[in-house]
C-alpha cells in the first residue's frame, strides 16, 4: 500500500502549513479567517453542499498541521462533528456553505 499523499493532498497541507506558521494565533476570528480564505473549513463537507468534498485522508492532513501548529480552535467539533452531521442529515445546504466558508460557527451539543 501506499500511504503517501497525492500532489492535491501534499499541496493542501503545505498551504495550511504556511498559513498557521505565518499567524500569531492559535484560535481566533484571524485565524479561521485565513483558515477559510484557504478552503480548510470547505474540505470535509460535499462539493454539491458548497464544500470540497474532502476524504477522511484530506481532513487528517489538515488536523495534523493543526497539531504541530497547537492550534486551539474548535475546526473538529464545529466542522467535522456538527457539521458532518447536519450534511447528512441533508439540512439546508446554506447553513452547511456558511459553516464552509467559515461564516458560522456551529458545535453539535449531546448528552
Amino acid at each position: 500500500m501506499d500511504f503517501a499523499p497525492t500532489s492535491e493532498q501534499a499541496m493542501l497541507q503545505d498551504s495550511v502549513s504556511r498559513t498557521l506558521a505565518g499567524l500569531r494565533e492559535r484560535s481566533g476570528p484571524k485565524m479561521r479567517a485565513a483558515l477559510a480564505e484557504l478552503g480548510v473549513f470547505a474540505v470535509p463537507f460535499p462539493a454539491g453542499m458548497g464544500g470540497l468534498g474532502g476524504s477522511p485522508a484530506d481532513t487528517m492532513l489538515v488536523m495534523k498541521e493543526f497539531g504541530k501548529a497547537l492550534v486551539e480552535d474548535a475546526f473538529l467539533p464545529a466542522a467535522l462533528f456538527s457539521g458532518a452531521l447536519l450534511a447528512r442529515l441533508g439540512i439546508e445546504p446554506g447553513l452547511v456553505e456558511s459553516m464552509a466558508a467559515g461564516e458560522r460557527l456551529t458545535v453539535l451539543a449531546a448528552a
